[in-house]
């Protein structure tokens, strides 16, 4: 029995290698590292044996004097770890202002945070659809960010975040390293999901007219990929890229109606683009504001490994 309570609570595979990359890094360095770091090294922040980052920097000794403030809130820094692209870039865009002033107007991060998002690497087309109007933002922040974002806890201390009126700030401005951590996993957690949706490997294949276009790949990746006119940036030029909810379509130039995709792929390809059993791969990629979209090879293409 003791052998099978020792296994059960053996630390994983996962979290033991998490814990060599924190030694080592920090061994080299003379610093912890962060959660983009540990990231960008190919482990993952989330440390679900610790119950989150935050919770394995405790255990690690990695707090230093903000223990005593980060400690009693380690389930809402856990909640972080799952917030959507929108309340991120909410949660950025706050701390960005909040060094000035210990809150700030809704109205204020509706309207800063679309510099926030591009400074990202964010498209706001990617974002739900109140988020990408200035004339709708403010009113989608309080309806459809906030309520799941500000948790109205009686113990200020184990809230991250205070709403009072239309003021958004720290629930404890001041407290050491709060603020440093919270910006800390915000910015892990962009990269993240920038990650899932940033670049696709699309399949060239023909539709009912005979004509080629680009079927998007399943999954998550996909799913989070921003849909609708894009500007893009193609063999040099400025032209719209129209994604749709399975595949690229269309491609034009601004206010332009014709379609320009079958003459890209057959200009790369040849005339067998498309066609069944020729396997001709293209990269849909986003860089800031901007898709491109170019050939994964010239020839029988297959994506690189």
């Amino acid at each position: 029995m003791q052998d099978i309570l020792s296994a059960l609570l053996a630390p994983s595979r996962t979290a033991t290698l998490l814990e060599a990359f924190y030694r080592d890094f920090l061994d080299r360095h003379g610093r912890r590292p962060v959660a983009l770091e540990v990231f960008h090294a190919g482990f993952s922040p989330r440390a679900p044996a610790d119950g989150g980052w935050a919770g394995f920097l405790a255990r690690m000794g990695g707090l230093g004097e903000a223990a005593a403030s980060v400690e009693p809130q380690l389930k809402a820094f856990a909640r972080l770890q799952s917030i959507d692209l929108a309340a991120a870039l909410l949660l950025r865009t706050l701390l960005a202002a909040v060094p000035d002033e210990d809150r700030a107007a809704i109205e204020q991060l509706a309207r800063e945070l679309p510099d926030v998002a591009q400074r990202s690497g964010v498209l706001l087309a990617s974002l739900p659809a109140g988020m990408r109007d200035a004339a709708t933002r403010a009113g989608s922040i309080r309806s459809d960010i906030l309520p799941s974002l500000v948790k109205h806890d009686r113990d200020k201390a184990r809230s991250l975040l205070a709403l009072e009126g239309d003021m958004l700030g720290l629930a404890q401005p001041g407290a050491p390293g709060v603020a440093a951590l919270m910006q800390e996993i915000v910015d892990w957690r962009i990269a993240e999901l920038l990650g899932e949706a940033r670049d696709l490997v699309c399949n060239v294949q023909q539709n009912g007219g005979g004509n080629p276009i680009l079927f998007l790949p399943s999954g998550a990746a996909a799913a989070s990929f921003p849909r609708g006119d894009l500007d893009a940036m193609i063999d040099g030029e400025r032209l719209v890229v129209c994604v749709r909810k399975v595949a690229v379509n269309k491609v034009t130039t601004k206010g332009s109606r014709t379609n320009l995709l079958p003459g890209i792929l057959r200009h790369w390809f040849g005339e067998d683009a498309g066609k069944p059993g020729t396997g001709f791969k293209v990269w849909l990629r986003r860089r800031g504001d901007v898709v491109s979209m170019e050939p994964v090879s010239l020839d029988r293409a297959t994506e690189p490994g």
